[in-house]
């Protein structure tokens, strides 16, 4: 069963990746293909420290390079649509290159028909990796939250993941898109920066002030923290977790609906009707 949702589902998923003025690249993302258009995380709003846009999709191997194009920041820019009050945390790219004219579109599942229990897989890119992954597991649970419906998985996920389809291992459509700030492992390393900078704040008013043996104990301290910092990032990097959280994507397709549904979308939302 894996095997052939790998076969259909792997050509339209995309790594994202954001790269500096200096080519070294600051982030990336996972977004999935449908019609002319690229869904991935809402997050990606927050990203401005980039120069180019790389939008990447594989082969089989999950490595070799079966499309690909680089854009602009302002490029890029242009072809976000947006509206992300409505869209609540899930964005969507026009992405009508040549270059993707045969990139399949992951089917959509505009029912919402799952629920606890179900078998699902995610597709993403590791963030220090080019490979694309699959990660089987379970839907665990469906909350609400602040009036906001969400499906909680049990399966890998790792730094990389946002953005990426959601899918139902029996009917292969996707049902959510993974979120990068509904990890709480994310929640938590948030907040131990913010202590951490908070704490540097403090003892920056303070350096230069005393000196013992001609040593600054605060700038020790200000290393300290700084170092702490690091190993933070570093952790939070490179951690794996068995728990994450999707937004259902019946969200984008009432979006679409609204908005901008056109012929292009039509087949790989199942069963649009009365447009």
């Amino acid at each position: 069963m894996y095997r052939k949702l790998w076969k259909k589902s792997h050509p339209a998923v995309a790594l994202i990746n954001f790269y500096s003025e200096h080519a070294f690249k600051t982030i990336s993302f996972t977004g999935f293909k449908t019609g002319n258009y690229l869904i991935t995380d809402n997050c990606l709003h927050k990203i401005s420290n980039y120069k180019t846009v790389e939008i990447k999709f594989v082969q089989d191997d999950g490595n070799s390079v079966l499309a690909k194009v680089q854009l602009s920041k302002q490029e890029f820019l242009k072809n976000i649509i947006q509206n992300s009050d409505e869209l609540k945390g899930i964005c969507v790219i026009k992405i009508n290159y040549k270059e993707f004219g045969n990139i399949p579109s992951l089917e959509l599942d505009d029912k919402g028909e799952f629920g606890i229990g179900d078998p699902i897989v995610s597709l993403g890119y590791e963030k220090s990796q080019k490979n694309l992954s699959m990660n089987p597991g379970i839907i665990s649970s469906i909350y609400q939250n602040k009036g906001e419906r969400y499906i909680q998985f049990d399966a890998t996920v790792k730094q990389g993941y946002a953005g990426s389809p959601l899918i139902n291992a029996e009917t292969g459509k996707v049902v959510g898109v993974i979120g990068y700030r509904l990890s709480e492992i994310t929640e938590a390393h948030k907040n131990l920066e913010s202590l951490i900078n908070n704490n540097l704040h403090i003892l920056k008013k303070y350096q230069g002030r005393h000196n013992i043996d001609d040593i600054d104990p605060i700038q020790v301290l200000i290393a300290s923290q700084n170092q702490i910092k690091y190993i933070a990032r570093e952790i939070y990097n490179t951690t794996n977790t068995r728990l994450g959280y999707a937004l259902p994507i019946k969200e984008v397709i009432h979006f679409f609906k609204k908005n901008i549904i056109t012929e292009e979308i039509k087949p790989s939302v199942n069963a649009l009707v009365n447009l």
